[in-house]
């Protein structure tokens, strides 16, 4: 079902502008496949910068899926914020796994103007444990 057949995309517009005014935020909507429903965007989002599809390939769906490298966007964009690119894919695979995606992550962490983060949703393979683990390193490596 298109998400224009159940949301009032006027209303949403209103709150999308307000938000972005009030928080000097980029706020887009997408639907479950990636393709993008509704944005604001800021004359500095860094999808200004590049074409919309490679922005919403590796933009939007960050991490290793779409090959992207927060690093290396990072060494590009020196003066952009980042968020996600946490390859939620291996938040099941026990902690060896866990650290070393945060350690593939740890040149933005220690760069700063990043926000460490999963890429989407934790998947529903994700058990409880592996969350809590998840959140023990998350907190770890976030003090850094």
């Amino acid at each position: 079902m298109e998400l224009k057949k159940i949301f009032n995309y006027k209303e949403i517009g209103k709150l999308f502008r307000s938000f972005s005014t009030t928080s000097g935020m980029d706020v887009a909507l997408y639907d479950l496949y990636g393709n993008e429903q509704f944005c604001v965007r800021s004359e500095k989002c860094i999808c200004n910068f590049i074409d919309s599809e490679q922005c919403r390939s590796k933009i939007v769906y960050s991490g290793d899926k779409a090959g992207c490298d927060v690093n290396e966007l990072a060494a590009i964009y020196p003066d952009t914020a980042f968020i996600g690119n946490f390859n939620k894919m291996i938040m099941h695979k026990g902690e060896a796994a866990l650290r070393e995606e945060f350690e593939r992550l740890k040149p933005c962490i220690d760069r700063g103007k990043y926000v460490l983060s999963v890429d989407h949703q934790t998947p529903p393979s994700v058990s409880i444990e592996d969350y809590r683990l998840y959140v023990k390193l998350l907190k770890e490596y976030a003090k850094r």
